[in-house]
C-alpha cells in the first residue's frame, strides 16, 4: 500500500512538473538564465533547449536561442538563433542565424546567415551570407554573399559576391563578383568581376575590373578604367616594344605596359662613344591619346640612370627626358612615331664621366648637384 501511494505521488508530481514546463515554454514572460558553466545554472541541462531573453554566464553558457542579451566572461554557445546582443570575453558560437551585435575578445563564429555587426580581437567567421560589418584584429571570413564592410588587421575573405568595403593590413580576397572597394597594406585579389577601386601597398589583381587600381604592381585580365603604379599590366590594355633613337642615346629599347590613360615604361639606352660606350637604364610613365584610327599623341616622362665608369665610387649621373610624340599606325602591329623632348642632366659631378651630352651651354648648380638643360628629339617604331 505504501509503495502504491509513493508511485501515485511520484506520477502526480511528474505530471505537475511537465504541465508547469509546458506553461513556461509557451509563456510570453521574459526568460532569464544565470549559469556558472553549462550545465551548472538555473536552466540546467535544459538550457540548451530554451530560448532566453537574458542569459548571464559567469564562465560559459549554452542556450537554445537568445532573443535579447547574453553575456559571458569566457564563452557563449547558442544551439539555435540569436536576435539581439552577445558579448563574451573569449568566444561566441552560434549554430543557427544571428541578427544584432556580437562582440568577443577573441572570436565570433556563426554557422548560418548573419545580419549584424561583429567585433572580435582575433577573427569573425560567418559561414553563410553576411549583411553588416565585421571588424577584427586579425581576420574576417564570409562563406557566402557579403554585403557591408570587412575591416581586419591582417586578412579579409569573401567566398561569394562581395558588395561594400574590404580594408585590411595585409590582404583582401573576393572570389566571385565584387562591387565596392578593397584597401590593403599588401595585396587585393578579386578573382571574379569587380566594380570599384583596389588600393594596396604592393599588388592588386582583378580578373575583370571596371574602375581603378592603385598599387606598386597592378594586374588585370580585363580593365575598363585606369591602373596607377610602378608596373601595371592588363591583357586588353596597352603594351608595346619600341626601338628608337634620340639626341643622346642613339639606340633605345623600350617596353611600355598599362592602359592608354596611364602606362609604365622600362628602357635601356646606348650612346656609342668609341671605346667608352655609355649605357643607361631607365624607367618612366606616360599617357597616350588616340586620334581616330591611325594617329596618336603620347607624352612620356622618363629617367635614365647612367651606369658609372667605376662602381666603387659614389658618383652618380641621371639623364631625364620629357617627351611629346606623334604616332601613325601602319598596320595592326606596327606604328612609327617622331617627336621632340626637353632633357635634363643631373649629377654630383661637375662634368659628365663620358662625352655624351650634345649641348652644355645652359647649365647650373645647386647645393648637392649640377645640371645641364637642352632640347632634343626622338623617333622610332612601336611593335604591338
Amino acid at each position: 500500500m505504501k509503495n502504491l501511494t509513493l508511485i501515485v505521488a511520484m506520477f502526480l508530481f511528474n505530471q505537475t512538473l511537465t504541465a508547469q514546463t509546458a506553461v513556461d515554454s509557451n509563456s510570453n514572460q521574459p526568460k532569464v538564465q544565470l549559469s556558472f558553466m553549462y550545465p551548472i545554472g538555473t536552466g540546467g541541462t535544459q538550457s540548451i533547449h530554451q530560448t532566453y531573453t537574458a542569459s548571464v554566464n559567469i564562465l560559459a553558457g549554452a542556450t537554445g536561442g537568445i532573443n535579447g542579451v547574453e553575456v559571458g566572461s569566457l564563452a557563449n554557445y547558442t544551439h539555435g538563433s540569436v536576435d539581439g546582443v552577445q558579448v563574451a570575453g573569449m568566444a561566441n558560437v552560434v549554430k543557427d542565424s544571428f541578427r544584432g551585435l556580437q562582440l568577443s575578445g577573441f572570436t565570433n563564429v556563426v554557422l548560418d546567415d548573419v545580419q549584424a555587426a561583429q567585433g572580435a580581437g582575433f577573427a569573425n567567421v560567418s559561414m553563410k551570407e553576411h549583411k553588416g560589418v565585421q571588424v577584427s584584429g586579425f581576420a574576417n571570413y564570409a562563406g557566402g554573399k557579403m554585403q557591408g564592410a570587412q575591416i581586419a588587421g591582417f586578412v579579409n575573405a569573401a567566398m561569394d559576391t562581395a558588395i561594400g568595403l574590404q580594408v585590411s593590413g595585409y590582404i583582401n580576397g573576393s572570389l566571385k563578383k565584387t562591387k565596392g572597394n578593397q584597401i590593403a597594406g599588401f595585396a587585393n585579389v578579386a578573382t571574379g568581376t569587380m566594380e570599384g577601386v583596389q588600393i594596396s601597398g604592393f599588388v592588386n589583381y582583378a580578373r575583370k575590373l571596371k574602375g581603378a587600381q592603385l598599387g606598386f604592381i597592378n594586374v588585370a585580365d580585363s580593365l575598363d578604367g585606369i591602373a596607377i603604379g610602378f608596373l601595371s599590366y592588363a591583357r586588353n590594355g596597352y603594351h608595346t616594344f619600341e626601338i628608337s633613337t634620340n639626341e643622346t642615346f642613339e639606340t633605345n629599347l623600350i617596353f611600355k605596359t598599362g592602359v592608354n590613360q596611364f602606362y609604365n615604361s622600362l628602357s635601356a639606352g646606348v650612346h656609342w662613344n668609341g671605346d667608352k660606350t655609355v649605357w643607361g637604364l631607365g624607367y618612366g610613365i606616360g599617357t597616350r591619346k588616340l586620334l581616330g584610327q591611325q594617329y596618336s599623341v603620347s607624352a612620356d616622362l622618363r629617367t635614365y640612370g647612367v651606369l658609372p665608369d667605376n662602381f666603387d665610387n659614389d658618383d652618380w649621373e641621371s639623364f631625364n627626358k620629357l617627351e611629346l610624340s606623334v604616332g601613325r599606325r601602319i598596320n595592326s602591329f606596327l606604328e612609327v612615331y617622331v617627336g621632340g623632348s626637353m632633357n635634363l642632366w643631373l649629377s654630383n659631378l661637375d662634368e659628365s664621366q663620358f662625352d655624351y651630352l650634345r649641348w652644355t651651354g645652359n647649365r647650373g648648380s645647386a647645393t648637392n648637384y649640377n645640371w645641364v638643360l637642352y632640347p632634343g628629339f626622338q623617333a622610332g617604331v612601336r611593335l604591338f
